[in-house]
């Protein structure tokens, strides 16, 4: 174990992550938050008060209760450094990955947050820890890298379907015209129901569990924070995260490179969507 990684082995991350959430669940339960537009992010995303809000409530808690040297980035604010000047590990934060639906009042959001090691490559493989919270259920799932996937301490596992017919997919359509992705049609005609759900952490951690069967999103437009937090969950399940063409998710050096993926329960599953993909 080299000496940065010693600076893990005491930190009981179930318990940190498992507290955070359960102050961020507090902090949306009182509705006293606030709903207010703010400026556009680094994104060119529009900002609410409670983005803020919970992004300062994140940084806060991470500041005081990780005493190791990391940056944290996050869409909501400048890089910041905690635990020292000489940061061995990034955090990338998103602390509410759905606020459309906040805003209107749809109880489907979620808040993201994955530990890395290094500070320059954003990329899945050097994701060693994550967490994702899920509002409307309150559900907690936790990986560590090796250790498996957790949602409220339960040991989870992806979708055991193999049949079209029995498959639960979550595709994310806003923002696009469906005539540019006319391969969609080779998929959706053929499975059981469909869903969009305007949150990809929170399909992302349901495709973990098997809720769902898969999350597609092929509109080039996913970023990376939407992305590291479940992933580390998705792969302890059992599950697949590509690109639409079946290729690793290429490293991330900044919030604005943009992504299409596929992310499924098990292999099976995953092969039949790509394999549809191609088909024109």
């Amino acid at each position: 174990m080299d000496s940065s990684m010693k600076l893990l082995s005491n930190i009981n991350f179930n318990y940190i992550f498992q507290t955070l959430f359960d102050q961020l669940l507090h902090f949306f339960s009182k509705k006293s938050y606030s709903t207010g537009k703010l400026d556009k992010n680094i994104k060119a995303h529009q900002v609410y008060g409670f983005d803020i809000e919970a992004n300062n409530l994140i940084i806060d808690y991470l500041r005081e209760n990780f005493p190791i040297p990391a940056q944290i980035i996050s869409e909501e604010s400048k890089s910041i450094l905690i635990g020292g000047n000489e940061p061995k590990f990034t955090f990338i934060i998103d602390p509410v990955d759905g606020s459309v639906n906040v805003k209107q009042g749809l109880n489907i959001f979620s808040v993201g947050i994955a530990l890395l090691t290094g500070i320059n490559q954003l990329s899945i493989k050097n994701v060693i820890a994550s967490f994702v919270g899920n509002f409307l259920t309150a559900e907690c799932f936790i990986a560590l890298k090796g250790k498996g996937a957790y949602c409220n301490s339960q040991q989870i596992t992806g979708s055991k379907h193999v049949k079209p017919n029995t498959f639960i997919i979550n595709f994310e359509l806003s923002h696009s015209n469906l005539k540019n992705y006319p391969n969609l049609l080779n998929i959706i005609p053929k499975i059981h129901q469909v869903r969009s759900l305007g949150s990809a952490i929170t399909a992302m951690s349901l495709v973990a569990k098997g809720s769902l069967d898969a999350h597609i999103d092929i509109r080039n437009r996913l970023t990376i924070e939407n992305i590291l937090p479940p992933s580390l969950i998705i792969q302890e399940s059992g599950g697949i995260i590509t690109d639409d063409k079946g290729n690793e998710l290429k490293p991330a050096f900044n919030l604005n490179q943009p992504y299409s993926l596929v992310v499924s329960g098990n292999n099976t599953i995953h092969n039949w969507i790509l394999e549809n993909l191609k088909k024109t």
